[in-house]
């Protein structure tokens, strides 16, 4: 019975994990999808002082540690696509999970956050 209950538990655990991994996008597919659609919602969630340094030109920057997070992602419009991007993929992920569950439909973050997107050369605007 315990192995059951565990195969079960592992079966659901693999299928939550599919569901989050399906909305993380690699550098080429996040850049597509950015280039692809005029009403996507680019937003940086790191801190100000690390939107600052550098971004992806025309995010938005909305700090994930900050207090009023979901209050401003709540005024987003959750009918367009976001794409959602921190520095390494560990925030836009839970931000990921937090818009999905505001009830946007189309959220998708980028996989290593933007420390990838650099390393594979993507165009970076400088503070």
């Amino acid at each position: 019975m315990k192995k059951i209950i565990s195969i079960v538990f592992l079966f659901i655990g693999s299928f939550s994990c599919t569901t989050v991994s399906e909305n993380s996008l690699n550098v080429d597919d996040f850049d597509s999808m950015l280039q692809q659609s005029k009403d996507v919602q680019l937003i940086d969630i790191r801190s100000p002082q690390e939107f600052k340094n550098y971004c992806i030109p025309g995010a938005q920057n909305i700090d994930f540690n900050h207090a009023n997070f979901r209050t401003v992602i709540d005024a987003l419009d959750k009918t367009k696509p976001v794409l959602v991007y921190c520095l390494s993929g560990k925030r836009s992920k839970l931000a990921m999970k937090m818009l999905q569950k505001s009830g946007f439909t189309a959220v998708y973050e980028l996989n290593s956050g933007i420390n990838a997107w650099a390393q594979a050369g993507k165009p970076i605007d400088m503070g």
